[in-house]
């Protein structure tokens, strides 16, 4: 904190602890560290003076290491992005912050966000972007194969391409399946494949599912829709 500090003025932020501490509803206090309601007052200050800077994106991962879920912080840091136009530097830095928050919603969303303003922006890039991207969540998928939220970012990521290699999608959850085949993330995937691209010819044979555990819930449901899938055909 003493670096964040030195980050601002002595005046602004005197005056801005001053006035948040004498906000505080007496009703319900919620004990935070004293240096993350620092943190907060002088978060307070530069949103309230529309301030987007290399200091405050200091400021919000001070603020990001004691309360990572932060919608306001989040959002904020995204304006910033913007502002100052960092929006490679920032993908760099959430593969960095995935590390340690791996199933973090806010992080997602944040990624989301930042990796369609590059999409945007590069459009001659976007291919490259795109790929690299998807290899990211196939590591993300070793640490990590039940990650809701990286399941549902590869989706969003495969609608936005034009022509997705859908074969290595098969291809990569069967790999899983054969590690975990109670993993509903991946049947759910394999679901959005033959609903979303129409691919019909890519859902689990028959001699395949009759290798796994009969009993997996998953399974069955997956089983369901393909049952119903047939007789709508």
């Amino acid at each position: 904190m003493e670096a964040i500090r030195a980050l601002f003025p002595e005046p602004f932020y005197c005056e801005d602890l001053e006035t948040s501490k004498q906000t505080n509803h007496k009703l319900c206090t919620i004990e935070y560290d004293d240096e993350y309601v620092d943190a907060l007052c002088l978060f307070k200050k530069a949103t309230k003076s529309q301030e987007k800077s290399e200091r405050v994106l200091a400021l919000i991962d001070c603020i990001l290491e004691e309360c990572e879920g932060h919608y306001t912080v989040w959002n904020w840091r995204r304006e910033c992005i913007r502002e100052l136009n960092a929006f490679e530097c920032e993908l760099q830095w959430i593969n960095r912050y995935t590390m340690d928050c791996p199933k973090n919603y806010q992080l997602w969303y944040h990624r989301q966000c930042i990796v369609g303003e590059l999409l945007n922006l590069h459009v001659k890039g976007a291919k490259e972007i795109k790929c690299e991207e998807l290899e990211f969540l196939a590591e993300e998928f070793e640490r990590n194969p039940k990650n809701y939220h990286a399941w549902q970012y590869r989706q969003w990521l495969l609608m936005r391409i034009s022509d997705p290699d859908l074969e290595r999608e098969y291809e990569m959850c069967m790999l899983l399946l054969r590690k975990d085949p109670h993993n509903n993330s991946v049947y759910n995937h394999l679901v959005f494949i033959s609903k979303h691209f129409d691919r019909q010819d890519l859902l689990l044979p028959d001699s395949f599912m009759q290798t796994l555990d009969q009993e997996n819930d998953s399974l069955r449901a997956y089983k369901q829709f393909i049952t119903l899938n047939q007789r709508k055909n």
